[in-house]
């Protein structure tokens, strides 16, 4: 048995569709919204670390150092690749960084001003390919990267995937005939 000294970081996760990779942050403010609703009334706050275990020799990477004013949101796993998204509160970015297969380089791949989303409510990266959302609690969900798409959501839906130009909603409740046929699409798909 190896003992992988992760500094505190007490929870891995395994990614998705990828079975040597796992990562874990911790969470010393929260996610990544309450670190901005802390880091905008003033309160201070820690930023957190994100690191990355391979599987299975429990190599540990931490490709990017936090630093005073930023946050890690979650990462994610997409056409082979890592990528990370890292919020400055300070400069008022949004950055989304590509992983080496190594782990010896990161690539800046995304620059956005944070003005570009109301919050940093649920915003993360999804998708095949790479996206980066937003799903607040004004039941509107998002696209803001690498093109602007917005539309209402109804209670209980979430985002699924994206396949071509068509966005594929779970829920328990259907608002309209267009999310109602995409859903009996991807019922059937996956049947």
């Amino acid at each position: 048995m190896k003992i992988i000294e992760t500094n505190g970081i007490t929870y891995l996760e395994k990614f998705d569709l990828c079975s040597e990779w796992y990562w874990g942050t911790n969470y010393t403010s929260g996610d990544l919204y309450e670190a901005e609703e802390m880091f905008l009334s003033g309160k201070e706050f820690s930023p957190n670390r994100l690191i990355f275990v391979h599987y299975p020799d429990g190599n540990i990477f931490e490709p990017i150092k936090s630093e005073e004013g930023q946050y890690f949101g979650m990462p994610a796993y997409i056409e082979g690749s890592i990528y990370i998204l890292r919020v400055s509160f300070v400069e008022k970015a949004i950055r989304i960084y590509k992983c080496s297969d190594d782990m010896c380089e990161t690539v800046l791949t995304v620059e956005l001003l944070l003005d570009a989303v109301k919050d940093c409510y649920n915003l993360k990266l999804d998708g095949n390919p790479l996206m980066l959302t937003r799903q607040g609690g004004d039941y509107l969900f998002q696209v803001i990267w690498p093109e602007k798409v917005e539309f209402a959501i109804g209670t209980g839906e979430s985002f699924l995937e994206k396949k071509i130009n068509c966005f594929f909603l779970n829920g328990m409740k259907i608002q309209n005939t267009e999310k109602k046929l995409m859903l009996e699409n991807i019922q059937l798909e996956k049947s």
